[in-house]
């Protein structure tokens, strides 16, 4: 009786998995875990580098952003007071650390980035390995570096772990996950770890605010069940709750005190709000950009594209579950039916591989989810007599939590490109766990064999991986110019735009007088970063994102107060914002103002914001340069 109430009290353990008493590893996992295995993970890591070296950053969107803020951190500037900025203020001056360190230029934060990714791939083994096994752990980060990592399935690059297009989301995932991972332990290494938990979490409050509310979710799902899982003193869990508490405070103070030497008090409550003060502007959040983000420009299509794909990914592990089963455990069936299942996922996926819409693959992860949080949720209640099985169900529960918070911003439309590559990646690599570990160990006791459901599973993931790197390659291939700037900083670019580019910086060195300023709109801080030349004034984007934030009248007074020398108007289409041309439809008090108080002096390309051509025109204040 004993030895069968053991067994109920650890229903997701199996031979390859770590809980409590089961430390046992057959040959086949162990080789599989050996293939797949730290040195593999950085040969791995090491080609996808080198496949996609230089394609990682946009020429003219968004991280141009990301490397002139904290390039003008060093140059004196204060984030906020100096230089206008709506996410938190963690990720610019660590980047800004760097560049004083390691020297001003792309390739500093290319090699730190690299080097935060090992980091999260460390972590994610870490959370994989506590919340499955060892094959699991070395699938999920295989699938992470091959779909995530180094991705690029769009036009505009910055969609990656390399150069990504907001380091918050990057950074703030990477604490997040460190946070959860060390509260899971509060309970067996005393405060200490809850109050370092704390202290992660506050400072994944500096970054941005949907990786910042998935990790509260997530470790706030471990505070309370944990005193469930492993009976404590009430005074334990207040003392665990306290200091965690008190950890997560001091990182927003401590930056509300340094921001505090540079700028008044209320200047320096916004700066380290961060982007909490945009998620609270209506307007914003109003713009057609986001509301199709989050899938809610269309509900009743987008809730039907999610019962589909959950539906498919019922219909794909029932089948190879019905395989697994019709195997039993005879090693010679095992064998038989692996081969089978292979050869029939296989099959069938080429049979339809052109119909299926590979786009829409993660779209069905949010019911996942649910349906799994929801298992393993009764699972938790029911497990008894065995608290470390019971701690387990705990991290379990806690990494779904996180997994479907971080799904928030996009439940109604996931996916792997664009955003998906922070928001759909845990979600992404908690189904590889459950696919490679949680529903093979519930085969086994049910008398089938987990080596058939893995083979079957793995071809699934391999199609899936396949099919997205094939995207990858189709959209790199465009990227087939090398744009060089005058500091040596090189990437990629499509012909058209990094001809564009190019030319302009070949020609407008020659042009501009030392010490002389620019201001590239509606987007392109890029150049500034590229020619290593000031906007004058705080703002450094023109979309109409920042135009609701800062108000198109506080930027007009800004450009009054400090002119720029020079004027750069770059092409850019804005439909999808809901306004296409800036100084058409958004921007036209700003746009008249330059009209009148600069020249054109030259154009590349075509002149730009009237059609759909690319083009940037260079414009001179006028006044003692026109004498």
């Amino acid at each position: 009786m004993k030895r069968k109430s053991a067994g109920r009290g650890r229903p997701l353990q199996h031979p390859d998995s770590d809980g409590p008493g089961d430390e046992r590893l057959t040959a086949r996992s162990l080789s599989v875990a050996l293939l797949a295995g730290p040195a593999a993970l950085v040969a791995v890591a090491a080609a996808m580098a080198w496949w996609t070296w230089g394609t990682w950053a946009d020429v003219l969107v968004d991280f141009g952003q990301q490397l002139y803020l904290p390039w003008q951190i060093t140059q004196g500037r204060a984030l906020y007071a100096d230089l206008a900025y709506y996410n938190g203020p963690l990720s610019q001056y660590v980047n800004a650390l760097a560049f004083r360190w390691f020297g001003v230029g792309l390739q500093t934060l290319v090699v730190l980035n690299l080097c935060w990714m090992g980091l999260l791939v460390g972590l994610l083994h870490h959370a994989c390995r506590r919340v499955g096994g060892r094959v699991s752990a070395a699938a999920a980060c295989l699938v992470f570096l091959l779909l995530f990592g180094f991705a690029h399935y769009v036009g505009i690059s910055n969609y990656n772990y390399v150069c990504p297009y907001s380091h918050e989301m990057t950074h703030g995932l990477i604490l997040s996950l460190a946070a959860m991972v060390c509260v899971w332990y509060g309970s067996r290494f005393g405060p200490g770890m809850s109050a370092a938990g704390g202290m992660l979490l506050g400072l994944a409050f500096l970054t941005k605010a949907e990786v910042f509310v998935a990790g509260a979710a997530g470790t706030l799902s471990v505070l309370i069940l944990t005193p469930l899982a492993r009976p404590s003193r009430g005074r334990e869990t207040l003392e665990r709750a306290g200091v965690f508490l008190a950890g997560f405070l001091v990182p927003p103070l401590i930056a509300f005190l340094l921001l505090c030497l540079r700028m008044p008090p209320r200047l320096a409550f916004t700066g380290t709000m961060g982007s909490w003060v945009a998620v609270a502007n209506k307007e914003l959040a109003g713009l057609e950009f986001f509301q199709r983000g989050m899938g809610l420009t269309d509900i009743h299509g987008n809730l039907l594209l999610m019962a589909v794909w959950a539906g498919g990914y019922a219909v794909a592990i029932l089948a190879v579950a019905s395989m697994s089963l019709a195997a039993r455990k005879s090693a010679r069936r095992q064998a038989l039916w692996a081969g089978v299942t292979v050869i029939a996922l296989a099959g069938g996926l080429w049979v339809f591989w052109r119909k299926i819409a590979w786009g829409n693959a993660a779209r069905g992860l949010p019911l996942a989810l649910l349906f799994i949080g929801a298992i393993l949720t009764v699972q938790f209640f029911r497990t008894r007599g065995d608290p470390g099985a019971r701690e387990r169900k705990v991290r379990q529960i806690s990494l779904t939590v996180f997994a479907l918070a971080m799904l928030g911003k996009m439940a109604l439309n996931a996916r792997i490109y664009h955003y998906g590559f922070v928001l759909a990646m845990p979600a992404t690599l908690l189904l590889v766990v459950a696919l490679m570990d949680w529903i093979p160990a519930a085969v086994e006791r049910r008398g089938g064999s987990s080596l058939v459901f893995r083979a079957g599973a793995f071809v699934l993931l391999g199609g899936l991986v396949f099919a997205y790197l094939g995207i990858q390659g189709r959209v790199m291939s465009r990227q087939d110019r090398w744009v060089t700037g005058p500091a040596g900083d090189r990437l990629r670019a499509d012909a058209v735009r990094g001809g564009i580019v190019d030319k302009v910086l070949e020609v407008f060195p020659r042009r501009i007088q030392a010490g002389e300023t620019l201001a590239a709109l509606p987007e392109g801080v890029m150049l500034n970063f590229l020619l290593r030349r000031p906007n004058p004034t705080p703002f450094t984007n023109f979309m109409p994102t920042e135009m609701i934030l800062f108000g198109e009248t506080k930027i007009l007074a800004a450009f009054r107060e400090h002119p720029p020398d020079w004027i750069a108007l770059v092409h850019k289409d804005t439909s999808e914002f809901g306004f296409r041309f800036f100084g058409q439809n958004y921007g036209r008090k700003l746009f008249a103002w330059i009209m009148a108080a600069y020249r054109p002096v030259g154009v590349v390309g075509a002149i730009p914001l009237r059609d759909n051509r690319q083009g940037i025109l260079l414009m001179r204040r006028k006044g003692r340069h026109d004498r």
